[in-house]
């Protein structure tokens, strides 16, 4: 598999249904407090290495003692005695991006498909007295929802002092 440098922490197939035909779309820079017009959707809420977590930057910080304990530490959590492995396939290996979230982005992106064509087609009647989402969509949708919730960046800051806190 291929690195993938920049990582989008709001999924493109939510921002295209607010997009133009040529894929742009237009943005507020909270941090900024400024509006960017006409950005494509591809370099829009994304960071380089977004969810890349350096556990052996942060390993090789501590002292050799505090490391020996920290990864003794983190074999139990994750329940497994092939640590060093586990810490270079997620190190090297992008998985969060390229195996989790690309799985429940395609999943997200056909959701999002379903509701909003069964919208356009439905009549006011419809939209007032049915439900819109079967209790499987319900549950994707959910699961969408509080993923989103996790791919912010004061998550990201919590998971770092998480993980800095367990090797310390």
């Amino acid at each position: 598999m291929a690195k993938t440098k920049k990582e989008h922490y709001v999924p493109q197939c939510y921002l295209r249904n607010f997009s133009n035909s040529s894929e742009k779309i237009n943005v507020f820079d909270k941090l900024k407090m400024q509006t960017r017009i006409n950005q494509a959707i591809k370099d829009v809420a994304a960071e380089d290495g977004f969810y890349e977590i350096k556990i052996k930057q942060i390993l090789e910080s501590l002292e050799e003692e505090q490391q020996i304990k920290a990864k003794q530490d983190i074999a139990k959590i994750i329940n497994d005695d092939k640590l060093d492995t586990i810490i270079d396939l997620i190190d090297s290996e992008q998985h969060v991006e390229k195996i989790f979230l690309s799985n429940m982005e395609s999943k997200f992106s056909n959701l999002l498909k379903n509701i909003i064509e069964r919208a356009d087609q439905a009549n006011i009647w419809f939209k007032e007295n049915c439900f819109a989402l079967n209790l499987e969509e319900k549950e994707l949708l959910s699961i969408c929802m509080v993923l989103q919730v996790l791919r912010t960046r004061s998550h990201r800051n919590s998971i770092e002092m998480m993980l800095k806190d367990v090797t310390s």
